[in-house]
């Protein structure tokens, strides 16, 4: 078999020092210090937006899917197959995501996600969208 689609979730809040801590100073040699602080600053205001417009247990911090297999019902498939049942085995009740891509909206929209909120955020020089999302799953 091949993987085709993949998913992050994290269920607790990982903050700038748990980055660090955790193996985030390797990147050093690759990409400056001080860009790296932009981007964690940038990743933690999106999810202080998320944070302040909605309540979750978990958080879908990034969902792939393979191009070849993109537009095919995949993505859809494993969030209803995959990621949610997994998130309600441990007692999850609720998932929250965001995404800065306005093509991705529908996508969230038509597998139960409710929007709840937008905000242009600043990364360097450009100019983000973000959108928060969240959905219950209790039956």
């Amino acid at each position: 078999g091949r993987i085709v689609a993949a998913a992050i979730l994290q269920h607790q809040t990982i903050s700038m020092l748990n980055y660090l801590q955790n193996g985030a100073t390797k990147l050093f040699r690759f990409i400056s210090i001080t860009k790296l602080f932009k981007y964690f600053n940038f990743v933690e205001e999106s999810e202080r937006h998320l944070e302040d417009s909605a309540e979750y247990d978990w958080y879908l911090m990034m969902l792939a899917v393979t191009p070849d297999y993109q537009r095919k019902g995949i993505g859809s498939r494993f969030l209803l197959e995959g990621v949610e049942p997994f998130v309600r085995s441990t007692g999850g009740h609720s998932l929250g995501l965001i995404t800065n891509r306005d093509y991705n909206v529908p996508f969230y929209e038509k597998n139960g996600y409710k929007q709840c909120g937008y905000k242009v955020l600043t990364y360097e020089t450009h100019k983000l969208g973000n959108w928060p999302f969240v959905k219950s799953l209790d039956a």
